[in-house]
């Protein structure tokens, strides 16, 4: 029997009895629920949350690599004084 693939992302492997991957189906979860609590949430706005986490991980990114250069971490190597 071939093994069915997830009808929304169309590649990874459908979990049994489902049409959806545990990726999609968790992903398909969490907006169910932020759904269920925020009734009036809009498509728009829906958009913008997609956006402002994607720019927000992007600056984060950047704060992470200017604290890197000016701060970088102490080797974890043990230099031995002999």
């Amino acid at each position: 029997m071939a093994e069915l693939i997830c009808e929304a992302c169309e590649e990874a492997p459908a979990m049994a009895g489902d049409v959806l991957c545990y990726g999609c189906s968790r992903c398909y979860r969490i907006l169910f629920d932020l759904l269920r609590d925020n009734p009036g949430l809009t498509a728009t706005e829906l958009t913008r949350m997609k956006s402002v986490f994607e720019w927000r991980t992007k600056k984060e990114q950047q704060w992470w690599q200017t604290v890197n250069v000016h701060h970088p971490r102490p080797s974890s190597k043990i230099s031995s004084q002999s």
